[in-house]
């Protein structure tokens, strides 16, 4: 018995039992109790618990849909054999572990099929190739998700195997196979529920069972040996000191009980009663039954729990016994910060730098606000579903950035014969800022690049949305400010280019103007470096001057 009370007390799976349910949580309880039962092998056979007896998936078109999505793996599979001998392998697992089955009788009215694709993580030493299961797709059941061996190892109801049907052939010339899902499917809705529940340990191995208990034993003692000699009021003071601080601030053991402590009663309806009015410590500290006042004390509780107004002083105190210990790092640098007056070689250059500082955030900050919206909006589709690690996010960040302070502002009139112009990249390091080069992945097959080049390919996929974007919004923003009729000899201007790499700009000078029969130029040449090439002014922005 006291091996099982401290093995309930150190357990992960301890918790308060909560005392309301809904309604749809009393259904779902009542289901799991009515329908999960064990077979002979004693594994677990569940049913889907559905929120109605006719549930709606069964009207969508699912069949159709995971016809369409099978056709097109079966074109992925002919541009990458390798893959779809990988899938073929995955597919004859389930069958042969007997997790799925085929279906003989094919039509069903109200059966449900799952869309189902291929995930490729060449990075992993084993399995490199998961079949996932689309359970999100419009007419299906809710949520995208993959099968995995540990949901994998309780069994659904036959009744409700129609729900997890999918299509599958190994060759095209084939006719398309019908096959149901026998096991738990990773990523429907009602499966974290069902691995809750069914999550317990168990064992037929008295001698394990015993070793994993006397494992929680040794463990809950060595808890206690940290403890022992502090007396029990002060326990009880130190106990009140963890209720009225948040459960993160203490370490595990004692941030779970505190957790559970107050998803109950609140921090504020917990106060101490002294050594001299608990009637607990009568027996703790030895007393005879022959004192009156001890007795007294036992039997009717302290005085002032009779008063209709308690007057009672909390006691405040706090501890830091069991505090989660925080690291903090910091680092020194004797590397003095350069000021801005030393940046630049003449006083009019500082003062027209500075004065384009205050010239930027026009209409509120709507310029700026406008660049970070633009820029999240084409973070997030580059990234999309992608898992990237912290150093994958921190590298491809650090990049992105160093492409935004590229961007170019204004020309320079000090350096007439230098094309760079000013950009924010100039205010941060004092020059502009680059990105190391690199080839060209965006026409890559993403399931064969590896984890760099997944990330380059992310770089070279916002610079092209962002630039062309930037650009554009470059164009129109100068015939806001400046109503500018004919470019002149000698402007500073930046060139269009589709194909450049990530924070790479071209820049040039107009060396000469190509006018029309109309008197009107469209067209003009530009020197950039060592050459000169004609551009029509759709395709250039002319720089204004600070």
């Amino acid at each position: 018995m006291l091996s099982r009370k401290f093995w309930e007390l150190e357990s992960d799976h301890y918790d308060v039992e909560k005392t309301f349910l809904t309604e749809e949580e009393q259904l779902c309880e009542r289901l799991f109790a009515e329908t999960t039962h064990r077979e002979e092998s004693r594994r677990y056979i569940v049913s889907l618990p559905f929120r109605t007896s006719d549930p709606k998936c069964k009207y969508g078109d699912s069949k159709q849909i995971a016809q369409k999505r099978f056709l097109i793996l079966e074109k992925r599979f002919l541009r990458d054999p390798d893959m779809k001998k990988e899938y073929i392998k995955a597919i004859n697992e389930y069958l042969d572990l007997g997790h799925e089955e085929k279906v003989e009788t094919k039509e069903k009215a109200d059966a449900v099929y799952l869309p189902h694709h291929a995930v490729v993580r060449n990075d992993k030493l084993t399995t490199k190739l998961r079949v996932v299961f689309d359970a999100s797709c419009p007419g299906t059941i809710c949520v995208v998700a993959d099968i995995i061996k540990m949901y994998r190892q309780v069994k659904v109801s036959k009744r409700d195997g129609d729900f997890q049907r999918i299509l599958w052939r190994e060759n095209p010339e084939d006719q398309l196979q019908h096959f149901r899902l026998l096991r738990m499917t990773f990523g429907t809705s009602s499966a974290p529920y069902l691995r809750t529940i069914l999550q317990r340990w168990f064992t037929n191995s008295t001698e394990l069972l015993n070793h994993k208990q006397e494992d929680h034993l040794r463990a809950t003692e060595e808890h206690l040996e940290l403890i022992k000699q502090v007396s029990i009021p002060r326990l009880e003071l130190y106990a009140l000191a963890w209720l009225r601080s948040h459960s993160s601030r203490w370490k595990t053991f004692i941030a779970n009980r505190v957790s559970d402590i107050l998803t109950v009663l609140d921090e504020d309806q917990w106060c101490h009663v002294s050594t001299k009015q608990n009637p607990a410590d009568c027996a703790s500290r030895g007393a005879n039954p022959s004192v009156r006042p001890e007795v007294k004390i036992w039997k009717q509780g302290p005085a002032f729990l009779k008063h209709i107004n308690i007057d009672y002083k909390r006691e405040v105190m706090d501890t830091t016994m069991e505090e989660r210990k925080l690291k903090c790092h910091t680092t020194t640098s004797n590397k003095t910060e350069s000021s801005i007056l030393n940046k630049y070689s003449t006083s009019t250059r500082l003062t027209r730098v500075v004065a384009y500082c205050m010239f930027l955030s026009p209409n509120f900050g709507r310029l700026w606000k406008a660049g970070v919206k633009s820029t999240k909006h084409h973070l997030r589709r580059i990234v999309g579903n992608s898992t990237l690690t912290f150093e994958e996010m921190t590298t491809l960040l650090a990049q992105i950035e160093a492409c935004l302070n590229s961007r170019p502002i204004s020309q320079l009139p000090t350096y007439p014969d230098d094309p760079y112009p000013l950009t924010p990249g100039h205010f941060l390091i004092g020059e502009p800022l680059v990105v190391v080069p690199d080839r060209n992945y965006e026409d890559s097959n993403v399931s064969s690049l590896k984890r760099w080049h997944l990330t380059q390919r992310m770089l070279q996929d916002f610079w092209r949305r962002w630039s062309q974007e930037y650009l554009t919004q470059l164009q129109h923003r100068y015939k806001w400010t400046d109503q500018v009729s004919e470019p002149k000899v000698g402007d500073v201007v930046l060139i269009r280019e589709d194909d450049l790499p990530p924070a790479k700009w071209l820049f040039g000078v107009i060396d000469k103007k190509h006018t029309g029969l109309d008197n009107l130029t469209r067209v003009v040449s530009v020197r950039c470096k060592d050459s000169v090439i004609k551009r029509p002014l759709s395709k250039l922005v002319i720089l204004p001057v600070t």
